[in-house]
């Protein structure tokens, strides 16, 4: 699914731990991203990996928010991102790759300019986790 290397991963979150923060946050974990942060909780991406953002940009992918902290970076975001758009990763500018938990676009990834304001902040990247990874590539340049 992954298409980097992750070093430094914490433990996978237990159930119970998965539960507090899907309360904590109000929403509920796709499975899809319940599998990825149990294989890379609060790691870092080996290397330089890129994507692209529309119309004509690029960011790369620099770490993984752990399980613990994703309601504490909500929070910073909420403004910008809204209650259902949850920061799950970020690149090396402070920017947030946000996941869609509201239910009804449940998994889009979108990309958080952390500089501009909402709703320009959100720009959509791919429909799901799983097409997202797709798109992240190495920098060879």
């Amino acid at each position: 699914m992954t298409t980097f290397s992750v070093k430094g991963a914490g433990p996978a979150p237990t159930l119970a731990e998965m539960q507090r923060v899907q309360s904590e946050l109000g929403v509920r974990f796709n499975d899809e991203y319940r599998d990825f942060i149990s294989r890379n909780n609060g790691g870092e991406v080996v290397g330089d990996h890129i994507f692209d953002i529309p119309p004509d940009n690029l960011s790369d992918v620099d770490g993984i928010i752990p399980l613990g902290r994703l309601a504490y970076q909500h929070s910073l975001f909420v403004d910008q991102a809204g209650p259902d758009n949850i920061p799950i990763m970020f690149d090396s500018c402070g920017n947030q790759i946000c996941m869609d938990m509201s239910g009804q676009n449940d998994g889009a990834i979108y990309f958080l300019e952390h500089e501009f304001p909402e709703p320009e902040a959100l720009t959509f990247l791919a429909p799901s986790l799983s097409a997202f990874l797709a798109l992240v590539r190495p920098d060879d340049t």
